[in-house]
């Protein structure tokens, strides 16, 4: 078992169905990285996105994607111009909202990866985004290293 990197306690206590683990002592909370594929597949399933976690996450597409740009505008603060955004990678893409924003404002080769498979696929077949569906510790390696890696709510 591995320790507590804030007090160095090794107990620690299941959170948000075992996807998340507390610290028993100091109460910090860290990723369950023993956590098996049927949970991961099972917490975040098409119910995630349509009652568990958002009400109605297509439904909440606007809302969601005002929020994006506001990351956008952030972004584009830290980031000048001279610095482009050019080969990027988005770690649990969801249905692909925040890459539809990022692509209108960056010229920008995009891809998505999340475990959700409904959601890949409106992705993929309304959005027309370049999105995988599977865990990104399994995915092969890029051709190409990505110049910009986001995780937008991921733990």
């Amino acid at each position: 078992m591995e320790k507590c990197i804030i007090c160095g306690q090794s107990e620690f206590k299941p959170i948000f169905s075992d996807t998340l683990k507390k610290c028993a002592r100091c109460g910090f909370a860290t990723a369950n990285l023993e956590i098996s594929r049927e949970l991961l597949e099972k917490t975040y399933s098409l119910n995630y996105f349509m009652g568990e976690e958002y009400l109605d996450y297509l439904k909440d597409k606007e809302i969601l994607q005002l929020n994006f740009e506001k990351r956008i505008q952030f972004i584009r603060k830290l980031i000048p111009d001279v610095l482009p955004i050019e080969n990027c990678l988005e770690i649990g893409c969801a249905y692909g909202f925040f890459g539809e924003i990022l692509t209108k404002h960056f010229d920008t080769d995009y891809k998505g990866i999340d475990v959700v498979p409904e959601a890949i696929k409106h992705g993929r077949e309304v959005l027309g985004l370049d999105l995988v569906q599977g865990d990104y510790l399994q995915m092969p390696a890029p051709v190409h290293p990505y110049t910009d890696v986001f995780m937008w709510d991921v733990v």
